[in-house]
């Protein structure tokens, strides 16, 4: 892909699937003089370019974002924008546990992505968990173009890491009504308790009726 080469098992698997490639678009922080802030935008290049001529191609940035709730009624979090604080536009594999390497922007700053097109992520960030059949808690890493709000799913992660720097809960303190960390694992295990009871009573009631 690319300049990239993608490593495969020897012998290769049965079967696999393969993602679509998504070129993103670079986006880069720097500082703002006038405002005497940090700041972030999109590199100019042909993708970024709002001209008549481009303004209605696709223009994808890497995201992630969590998704909460019971299975089939997820709620997805603000999600954050994954950026590369090198010249490159995407992360590789490696580097996305590489400390340094990159930053996430939490929320998603206006910057990048219309209020009404990131509620159109959000929506079809958590229709794609439901449809995956998760529930508790997940991360979703994806490209979502900024123009029109089309989501492209790179990973589902169930189990995603909890340190006290992860995305998940600085989407939860980004949420309305905020949600603080202690509070966010509060709700995982009060579901998981009560997925688990459901579970007992279920296998209980099977049992008497096969009795």
């Amino acid at each position: 892909v690319g300049d990239q080469s993608v490593a495969m098992p020897s012998p290769p698997p049965f079967a696999f699937v393969v993602e679509p490639f998504v070129v993103a678009s670079a986006v880069e922080v720097f500082f703002d003089a006038r405002a005497g802030t940090e700041s972030v935008r999109f590199k100019h290049d042909d993708t970024n370019d709002d001209t008549n001529d481009t303004k209605d191609r696709p223009r994808y940035i890497e995201i992630t974002a969590g998704v909460s709730g019971a299975f089939g009624v997820l709620r997805c979090l603000p999600p954050s924008a994954t950026v590369a604080e090198r010249a490159c536009s995407v992360l590789s594999l490696e580097e996305k546990f590489q400390g340094g390497t990159g930053v996430n922007l939490t929320p998603v700053p206006p910057e990048l992505i219309d209020g009404d097109v990131l509620e159109t992520i959000r929506h079809r960030i958590a229709s794609a968990a439901n449809a995956l059949g998760i529930e508790g808690f997940a991360r979703i890493d994806a490209f979502a173009d900024t123009r029109t709000g089309n989501v492209v799913v790179i990973e589902a992660n169930t189990v995603p890491g909890m340190t006290p720097s992860t995305v998940l809960f600085h989407q939860a303190l980004a949420e309305t009504p905020s949600l603080e960390p202690a509070a966010f694992l509060a709700q995982a295990v009060e579901h998981a308790v009560r997925r688990r009871d459901e579970n007992r009573e279920g296998t209980e009631i099977g049992g008497e009726e096969t009795r």
